[in-house]
């Protein structure tokens, strides 16, 4: 008897001992513990596009609840943003050279165009410094990748597909707004043409994608050059367009004119027809508010945080290629019933039902 007892003495210190171990790899496994006490340094994305701020605003955000502490175990290169212009993509190459130079421990970026600048460059130098990119729309397709499995390079991040993520827009619109058959949007002279702006391949899945849901085109154009007269035949267009027109309107990110959603957004009040936005980025500068009816896409600071976990995988020694691809955690429907209710319309109740955030 004395002897089984002690047997089970044993087995109870054992299990103490294993729940011990447990616990403290549970709570080590919580936040970075720096092999050495040199912290990281990340280079944080350059060009200005406008996810940017948000999504470094969500990355930096999960790196700390992750235990990396600004200044003491993470140290981030920042650098005022550079316009996507050609002489803004020279300048960002020749930071991100900088950046390799450096050693830094992992580099930024947030869309396509930064990523292949920083695959290229770490490759000239033959650097194999991480890369993250946030930002990203169909990697395999634009050669940054060679799978979502594995990258099969030093670039890892999150990616959408242009065709889902532009036909669940479209499939919210049509829930919306069951009886719209056509929907406007200002196209050719008003967009970027660049690859480096996301516009024209917006417009491409966009063209592609709107039959698929009962819906026709109208595109507005401009034959006016990017310049001081562009804001005006902006307005002009946008003040021709009368009520009835066209049925819904969406915007396609990527423009010249800043506040070019502003405007769009006041045309659509002014002709009561629903304004679509593929993501919250796009608001009125004056209230903060978004500037549309509605806008569903991927929340730039939830990618950002969903981004911190992929560096800090990183930092616990896994290789780029190791980690695959990741598509968004969730996509968010932001209602705006101040418009909603500016131009007559009624949101069914199975949307607001399953609305992320609604403004009253």
């Amino acid at each position: 008897m004395f002897k089984n007892m002690s047997k089970q003495k044993l087995f109870t210190k054992i299990a103490i001992l294993i729940l011990i171990v447990a616990g403290i790899y549970i709570y080590s496994s919580r936040s970075y513990k720096p092999s050495s006490t040199d912290p990281v340094v990340i280079a944080l994305p350059t060009l200005g596009f406008p996810p940017r701020n948000l999504l470094v605003e969500g990355f930096k955000q999960g790196m700390e609840e992750l235990g990396y502490r600004e200044g003491i175990e993470v140290i981030y290169r920042d650098h005022e943003l550079i316009r996507p212009n050609p002489a803004g993509l020279e300048e960002a190459r020749n930071l991100i050279k900088s950046y390799i130079d450096e050693n830094v421990d992992l580099i930024f970026v947030s869309t396509n165009t930064g990523a292949k600048i920083a695959l290229e460059e770490t490759e000239a130098a033959n650097k194999a410094i991480p890369i993250i990119a946030l930002d990203l729309l169909d990697p395999v397709e634009s050669g940054l990748v060679q799978s979502y499995k594995s990258s099969g390079n030093n670039l890892i991040g999150i990616a959408e597909e242009r065709i889902d993520s532009i036909g669940k827009l479209l499939n919210t619109l049509v829930r919306i707004a069951p009886e719209a058959q056509t929907l406007g949007v200002l196209t050719d002279g008003f967009i970027i043409p660049s690859d480096v702006a996301p516009a024209k391949e917006f417009l491409r899945v966009l063209k592609e994608q709107v039959g698929v849901f009962g819906l026709e085109l109208i595109e507005y154009k401009t034959t006016v050059p990017p310049g001081p007269e562009l804001e005006g035949e902006l307005a002009r267009v946008l003040d021709g367009i009368q009520e009835k027109e066209v049925d819904a309107w969406i915007h396609i990110p990527g423009h010249f004119i800043p506040t070019q959603q502003v405007l769009a957004n006041e045309m659509t009040q002014r002709a009561n027809i629903p304004f679509a936005l593929p993501a919250a980025i796009e608001i009125n500068p004056e209230t903060g508010e978004l500037a549309g009816l509605f806008s569903y896409g991927a929340g730039f600071r939830k990618k950002g945080r969903q981004g911190a976990v992929l560096a800090d995988k990183i930092f616990r020694g896994s290789q780029p290629s190791e980690i695959p691809v990741e598509f968004p955690e969730k996509y968010d429907l932001v209602i705006n019933l101040k418009i909603a209710e500016e131009i007559g319309f009624i949101i069914p109740q199975e949307i607001l039902e399953i609305t992320d955030r609604v403004i009253k």
